[in-house]
């Protein structure tokens, strides 16, 4: 819920619009539609930088040293790494495009044999799309 509750003031800071989401333990993928001015860098840079002191805020408090002490093997400054430096971005062109990516998105539970059916992944979009449940974090299409 650290990423989810992260995630929401990045979209609303931002203006963003977020039309599907997945987090897993190895990682998360973001659709999302940011407005013109606005930068999707500046926004997965805040993303990682509140969410990632929140993290080891968390586990501080839940003395998970075990997970503190592989953040800070990481990180070459003596410091906490939670994220990569790096992410992908690919601008979606079409609707099959996006087609594509949302299916990819919500098959990736079940192809990491995290669970059966894509809906049972709690944090994911394939959720909302298919049970309507917009109890972890809404999703939709930008309006025109």
């Amino acid at each position: 819920m650290i990423i989810i509750d992260n995630l929401k003031a990045r979209l609303k800071k931002y203006c963003s619009n977020l039309t599907a989401y997945l987090i897993i333990p190895t990682h998360l993928h973001l659709i999302i539609y940011t407005p013109e001015g606005e930068s999707i860098s500046d926004f997965m840079r805040d993303l990682k930088r509140y969410s990632s002191k929140d993290i080891r805020s968390r586990l501080y408090i839940d003395k998970r040293n075990d997970i503190l002490d592989v953040f800070k093997k990481e990180s070459l400054t003596g410091g906490y790494k939670v994220w990569q430096d790096r992410f992908d971005d690919y601008i979606i062109t079409s609707e099959h495009m996006l087609e594509v990516k949302m299916g990819y998105i919500h098959d990736n539970p079940g192809r990491a044999g995290l669970v059966k059916e894509i809906t049972d992944w709690k944090y994911s979009s394939a959720r909302n799309y298919y049970l309507d449940d917009n109890s972890i974090i809404e999703v939709g299409f930008p309006e025109d």
